[in-house]
């Protein structure tokens, strides 16, 4: 009867051990081949018999069987198992084991052989590889790039920023983890929601570009280009946000220059031609939305040319610029006066009847005349003449106002000069 346990336990161990996908071997003391399982067979190509009876020495290359001695040792004289990884050649290839060592024992108790059981885990080794290889592609780029790179989680909040996020905003790594990007936004631009918080269940919102107003921590403005994309996970749940923060602050300044030279008189400083218009347009559009008192009126330096002629250019271009401070010195912050052309200007007058522009004309009049200019020990008496008109509600536009601007200067000019006319009224 126990022959027959014998038998059947003998079976039992055969048929698990045949049908394990892992290699299973046992070597005696002397580290020779006593079994090999039919994985361990057919991994290495070669029948089990042909391992019998060898030592790894006569099998692997001799560093590598040094190691496996080493380790069938280290087994033995433990008295337990070990576990370590393994690299061995398999047919032209090195692959990785994964392998349980431990000492096997006779029915005394003393250590007669070693028995092995190892997985394969070479697929693993180069997946694992291979994302360690990735991860550290990505710290670097991350690390090292030129722009502000950033990983932000769904709810907004910095889970990570590189170095030249860190240079942006002037904080250090510690002080931006782990807060809100609001946090950083300016109080100017603090009530726009930023894209990259936004986020629902069909994908859209994945990816967004926008321009962002930061606040420095020394106080100053930081405009930024922010490109945001959604990272999701294997199941295509989303994970986090990873942006890329441009400063676009030398560039958003160069482009408001730009915008004030392009709207600016360049001598005197004031609005030229274009920007005048526009607000005659808008000034005209807010009073057929609600009717209230807006004037106009056009302003010509008399004899301008004879001041040219006689004193050169350079003396005209400061009577332009005095001229211009005496106005500005006497108009409301509500008024606008732009240059339209030579010695040509406009005044834009919001909520001022004819009553008031004609006060407002009267008054110019005696401040250019009563103050004389003094340019390059010269004394200068300038005088102007001024023409007004009150907008319709009926005008088309610009051109239609100015028309009229036009026709009262010309008839101010015509009356002599140094006056201000009004349409439909007398000349004074």
């Amino acid at each position: 009867m126990a022959h027959d346990d014998d038998s059947l336990q003998s079976l039992l161990f055969e048929a698990l051990v045949s049908h394990s996908q892992n290699i299973i071997g046992a070597k005696d003391l002397d580290g020779r081949y006593i079994y090999v399982n039919v994985s361990y067979s057919a991994t290495f190509g070669v029948p089990c018999e042909s391992f019998l009876g060898k030592t790894d020495d006569e099998l692997f290359p001799p560093d590598i069987a040094s190691h496996l001695r080493a380790a069938d040792r280290r087994a033995r004289y433990s008295q337990s198992s070990l576990v370590l990884e393994e690299v061995v050649p398999v047919q032209g290839e090195l692959r990785t084991y994964l392998s349980v060592k431990f000492p096997i024992l006779d029915q005394q108790g003393a250590v007669y052989a070693t028995g092995l059981i190892a997985t394969d885990i070479s697929r693993w080794r180069r997946a694992e590889d291979k994302l360690r290889r990735s991860e550290e592609l990505f710290r670097q780029a991350f690390d090292k790039a030129t722009i502000g790179m950033c990983l932000v989680s769904l709810d907004g909040v910095l889970l990570r920023v590189n170095p030249q996020m860190c240079w942006t905003l002037g904080y250090d790594k510690d002080e931006l983890e782990g807060r809100p990007a609001s946090d950083f936004v300016h109080p100017q631009d603090s009530h726009s929601d930023p894209a990259y918080v936004r986020h629902d269940g069909d994908g859209a919102g994945a990816w967004s570009e926008f321009e962002r107003h930061y606040r420095h921590k020394n106080g100053t403005s930081v405009w930024c280009r922010v490109s945001s994309s959604l990272v999701r996970g294997a199941l295509g749940e989303p994970l986090y946000y990873i942006s890329h923060v441009n400063d676009i602050t030398a560039s958003r300044h160069m482009e408001q220059e730009l915008k004030r030279l392009a709207s600016t008189d360049p001598l005197t400083g004031i609005a030229n031609r274009r920007p005048f218009l526009e607000a005659l347009e808008q000034a005209l559009q807010r009073m057929r939305r609600c009717p209230c008192p807006v004037c106009c009126v056009m302003v010509d330096l008399d004899h301008f040319k004879h001041i040219n002629d006689q004193f050169g250019h350079l003396a005209g271009d400061q009577v332009l610029q005095t001229f211009t401070h005496l106005c500005l010195s006497r108009l409301r912050s509500t008024d606008l006066i732009g240059r339209l052309g030579g010695e040509e200007f406009g005044i834009l007058m919001p909520d001022t009847d004819i009553e008031g522009a004609r006060q407002l004309a009267e008054e110019l009049r005696k401040i250019i005349e009563e103050t004389p200019i003094q340019v390059e020990g010269h004394r200068i008496t300038l005088t102007i003449s001024l023409g007004i008109t009150e907008c319709r509600t009926d005008d088309s536009g610009p051109d239609a106002v100015l028309s009229r601007t036009d026709q009262a200067l010309y008839l101010a000019k015509s009356a002599g000069r140094n006056r201000y006319c009004c349409l439909d009224s007398t000349v004074k």
